[in-house]
């Protein structure tokens, strides 16, 4: 464990687990138990096969972290003796289970499973993307007519110092270069877009973004991922081209 062979670590608590069914193997419990003159016997052969489950559960805490206190409570282990500093044949001197255990690991149900199984792949299954057809209401071409979408050259672009999600780039838009604030630092680095034609909404009117007044809005395409794009415009415009 100390050097993170998680499998050999596993392989050697087996070897623990085989040795135990072995003992059962060897000397038939059930059978010691139709025997009074070998209740003594059948008293060692249950101590031994306990105190081996004990140090076996143990050992598994590492790995089957829902199970292990489960035994520790069916065979009244208390916490004094389930820690690795426990881990010693003979600590525990008695036992005294008295309880109907239930099974640890009950044989799984195909159908169920089956079932179960098939109702997880459906719900994790990738949903329809719905954008496509949830259409916003109709508008005039005099509205879209409001918009002044240009084409726009990133001079710069730089972390924003008071958010993680924000870049600030300084954009040559022909009549000036606008500061604009954009929340795409989750897919792009700044360096990224340096140097591009992008498009740009200049009309829209300004906000403080954590401290920084933006001055208008770099268009983006959205996949069904989530995944945005800025939208890139041919090298051949120039700052401030129309876009329409």
């Amino acid at each position: 464990m100390d050097e993170f062979k998680i499998g050999e670590a596993l392989l050697e608590v087996s070897k623990l687990v085989k040795r135990t069914n072995k003992l059962i193997d060897d000397t038939f419990p059930w059978e010691l138990a139709k025997d009074e003159s070998k209740k003594d016997v059948l008293a060692s052969v249950m101590y031994h096969l306990l105190e081996a489950i004990r140090l076996i559960t143990i050992l598994y805490q590492p790995f089957l972290i829902e199970t292990t206190p489960k035994v520790f409570d069916d065979l009244s282990v208390d916490e004094e003796h389930q820690g690795f500093k426990a881990y010693e044949f003979g600590m525990k001197k008695t036992y005294d289970v008295v309880k109907k255990m239930a099974h640890l690991f009950p044989r799984l149900d195909l159908e169920k499973e089956t079932k179960r199984i098939k109702k997880m792949m459906e719900d994790n299954a990738p949903k329809e993307d719905k954008r496509t057809y949830a259409l916003k209401p109709l508008i005039e071409f005099d509205d879209f007519m409001k918009l002044d979408l240009v084409c726009g050259h990133i001079e710069s672009c730089r972390a924003h110092p008071n958010a993680d999600k924000l870049l600030v780039f300084e954009v040559n838009t022909g009549d000036k270069v606008r500061t604009i604030v954009s929340g795409i630092a989750k897919y792009y680095q700044p360096e990224d877009l340096v140097g591009k034609n992008v498009a740009v909404v200049i009309n829209l009117k300004p906000v403080k973004l954590r401290g920084i007044l933006s001055e208008g809005m770099i268009l983006s395409g959205e996949k069904t991922n989530g995944f945005l794009h800025v939208v890139e415009l041919h090298e051949a415009l120039e700052p401030g081209d129309k876009i329409a």
